[in-house]
């Protein structure tokens, strides 16, 4: 990938990340329709974009993305556990955890990780589960606001 190649992917993917960061989820989503095909082996833009799809309630459209992000790039934490998010709320919980488990085996003790776990855990029914989850991502100690 050339420089200005990669520096036109950058600004694109920090534009996607301001608009959703904005909640201007229509707008993100016509920007990341419109730079897939320009862009086609960007794990990281079909992440996002999928993310976009998922928050205008776009999931089955969204999962293939992020299936496709993950043959690009099957170690990313981020698409690992996007994918596991997404999994989760389409009723797939069981897959969610598996994927989550196995990420755990590569970075053990992650709290991004656990905390998507707990998730999947929680949708699952495994309530005792999840809380041990949870409590091993923020290592017992509660988030205290002051």
């Amino acid at each position: 990938m050339n420089d200005l190649f990669s520096s036109e992917l950058d600004d694109l993917l920090a534009r996607l990340t301001t608009l959703l960061e904005a909640n201007n989820f229509t707008v993100a989503a016509e920007l990341g329709a419109d730079a897939l095909p320009r862009f086609p082996k960007s794990a990281e833009l079909l992440r996002i974009h999928a993310i976009t799809l998922h928050q205008l309630d776009r999931l089955k459209e969204a999962l293939p993305l992020l299936y496709r992000a993950e043959k690009l790039n099957p170690d990313g934490l981020e698409i690992q556990c996007n994918l596991a998010t997404l999994e989760t709320a389409s009723g797939r919980a069981d897959e969610a955890i598996e994927r989550m488990r196995a990420s755990l085996r590569l970075v053990p003790g992650h709290p991004v990780i656990l905390l998507t776990l707990g998730n999947a855990l929680m949708a699952a029914g495994r309530y005792s589960q999840a809380r041990d989850s949870y409590a091993m991502a923020t290592q017992g100690r509660p988030c205290m606001i002051l």
